[in-house]
């Protein structure tokens, strides 16, 4: 008779612990966020980082927790690259004016300049020693628009690297070479073919006379370097649907790598050189593009924030007693 106060006690926490183990996670119980772009992995492959709403976020790829954001500004924070470390997430931004490179610790805090410039300039890649950033600018306008620049991460004046224009840079695993395309139809075009199509060269990283690789009607995408240097993966479109395809880093016949039915976007390799983040309908995947058929694997992100903005501008047109 005694034990039963005990146990009446005891019924409302073993009650709690019930709850608490049959409740799901919280990104499990809502749906993924879409609209999520840009993403790129740290170099574990653990999480991805990624743009969205303005602001750079990060979130593990098991989907297990939500993604927490590293930057909040009224400008647009957006291209996020991991550093080979691990450690610094660099991204470009208006909060100066222009699109100018910024980076910012992988776990936040108060960004740092690199590039000051009235030219606005894209993120491309790192460098695989850390040190240098590749990006797009058209500090020096041509009849191809912008061309590839190489900044040193301490700042100073960028490197131009190409002449007849460039986008889409990624540095080979010694960072003595750069793969890019170039040409000159809008990037927003679907299943161009003409004379304006990009197609991809590779060039020397201190600077040379380019190397053309393909030569198509349609347009060659995102190129980049497998881990031994050997291949190059890009995107292309075939039969009105982009995936992955490979050639030969010297150049000769290209082969199809996936077989996917929706359309792959903004690419990013991982630093293991074989596993590649892209977007597809608005949605995160992974694949391992040395696989013999590589799969496409979601990442559930969950974004759970309030906006910055409420869609409403509240202006005072007149002023004075009425």
């Amino acid at each position: 008779m005694r034990l039963i106060p005990s146990i009446r006690l005891l019924l409302p926490a073993l009650a709690l612990m019930l709850l608490v183990a049959a409740a799901p996670t919280a990104a499990a119980a809502d749906k993924p966020t879409l609209g999520l772009r840009y993403a790129t992995l740290t170099p574990d492959n653990q999480h991805v980082v990624f743009a969205y709403r303005g602001d750079i976020w990060i979130a593990p790829v098991d989907g297990k927790s939500r993604a927490r954001r590293l930057t909040i500004h009224e400008a647009q924070d957006t291209i996020p690259r991991v550093s080979p470390d691990g450690k610094t997430i660099a991204f470009i931004s208006r909060r100066g004016g222009g699109y100018d490179v910024y980076t910012v610790g992988i776990d936040g805090g108060m960004p740092k300049r690199v590039t000051f410039h009235s030219a606005g300039e894209v993120l491309c890649d790192w460098s695989p020693d850390g040190k240098r950033l590749l990006i797009l600018t058209g500090r020096h306008p041509s009849f191809h628009g912008s061309d590839l620049y190489e900044v040193e991460l301490a700042g100073g004046t960028p490197r131009r690297i190409t002449r007849d224009g460039g986008r889409e840079g990624n540095y080979t695993s010694d960072g003595k070479k750069i793969v890019y395309v170039r040409g000159t139809v809008t990037i927003y075009q679907d299943n161009y073919t003409g004379s304006s199509n990009y197609d991809i060269y590779t060039v020397d990283a201190p600077g040379a006379l380019p190397k053309q690789l393909t030569q198509t009607d349609g347009n060659e995408r995102w190129p980049c370097f497998s881990k031994d240097d050997k291949t190059i993966w890009f995107v292309a479109e075939e039969k009105g649907v982009a995936n992955f395809y490979a050639i030969p880093a010297e150049g000769g016949k290209r082969t199809q790598v996936t077989k996917f039915k929706e359309d792959v976007w903004r690419p990013d390799l991982g630093w293991d050189g074989k596993t590649v983040v892209f977007e597809q309908s608005g949605k995160l995947f992974m694949a391992d593009l040395t696989a013999k058929e590589p799969k496409a694997r979601q990442i559930k992100v969950v974004v759970d924030s309030d906006v910055r903005h409420s869609g409403i501008e509240i202006r005072q047109i007149t002023k004075g007693p009425e």
